[in-house]
């Protein structure tokens, strides 16, 4: 009997991504999103839950209007394929902005 795939011997786990898009639009909305300027990198975790966003920005007060901003252009996106909310990280991998579906993007 085969196991399932996050179980398989010699191959990676599945990934919560690999469960909730097709790859080919999960590459294109991330590829989207990766286009925002400041934007470093982009996954989609959590079974399509969250959409968190990599940036070049550092954790400092004068990013945050920058982070909220892109919080609400990823959230454009993101929302439109189910994902129910997005947090845009620094560098140093610190919350700058979070959102929701229903609601604007905010500071953290």
């Amino acid at each position: 009997m085969p196991l399932p795939p996050s179980s398989s011997a010699g191959s990676a786990p599945a990934s919560d991504q690999d469960l909730c898009l097709s790859e080919e639009v999960l590459a294109d909305l991330l590829g989207d999103v990766k286009s925002i300027g400041g934007v470093t990198g982009a996954e989609v975790v959590g079974h399509c839950t969250r959409l968190v966003v990599s940036t070049s920005l550092k954790a400092a007060g004068e990013v945050s209007d920058r982070a909220t901003t892109i919080c609400d252009d990823a959230a454009v996106l993101a929302y439109g394929f189910g994902i129910g909310s997005v947090s845009v990280r620094a560098v140093d991998s610190s919350e700058l902005a979070t959102g929701i579906k229903g609601a604007p993007c905010a500071r953290r």
